[in-house]
């Protein structure tokens, strides 16, 4: 590995400043974060951590001091690094929840579709650089993403997914694989 996995503490922190964040301001949480931040790594063009910082903090983010936004900072870089260095690495890439859109007691939105919202979040920043070389490809392997962000609901294609249980388990275990083929696809 060439890079460092965030710890625990550093999940927990980056985590519940996002979830207080995204409850008082116009912000993603974790799991839409790091949609975003796998989508700005798998996209073909390059990426600035200035324009990532203000898709996830559409308002500015309030911190207590300049040591917690430096850390804030310094952990979402960390985080960049780690998800570029596992698609990089891996086969399939390894989505940080579970692979369902089945919502849990309390939940208003699932984990998994929140990140798919996320990464489509970061592919419609430069959609046309997405589909310019490899229009088809790319569109087939966004299925699952499609399905999982909850955007295509309606489109008849979406609805005959989502009305059958063990097709909607296949296509959100198909996530992590389409992932790393979209981040391939551009570097072949």
């Amino acid at each position: 590995m060439r890079f460092e996995s965030l710890s625990e503490d550093e999940l927990n922190t980056l985590g519940y400043f996002l979830e207080e964040e995204a409850d008082a301001r116009e912000a993603l949480d974790f799991f839409a974060a790091h949609g975003l931040m796998t989508a700005l790594a798998v996209s073909p063009k390059p990426n600035d951590f200035e324009i990532l910082w203000g898709i996830i903090f559409e308002q500015a983010p309030v911190f207590k001091n300049q040591e917690q936004e430096a850390e804030i900072r310094r952990i979402l870089k960390k985080l960049w690094v780690e998800i570029d260095g596992l698609l990089s690495e891996s086969e399939e890439f390894p989505v940080p929840c579970d692979l369902k859109v089945d919502l849990e007691e309390g939940e208003d939105i699932s984990p998994l579709e929140s990140w798919a919202q996320g990464f489509m979040e970061g592919l419609m920043q430069q959609e046309e650089a997405w589909f310019e070389d490899k229009e088809e490809e790319v569109a087939e392997q966004l299925l699952p993403l499609h399905y999982a962000s909850g955007f295509f609901a309606d489109e008849p294609e979406m609805q005959e997914i989502d009305n059958n249980s063990e097709l909607s388990r296949q296509v959100c275990e198909a996530l992590p694989a389409a992932v790393t083929d979209l981040y391939l696809a551009f570097r072949v």
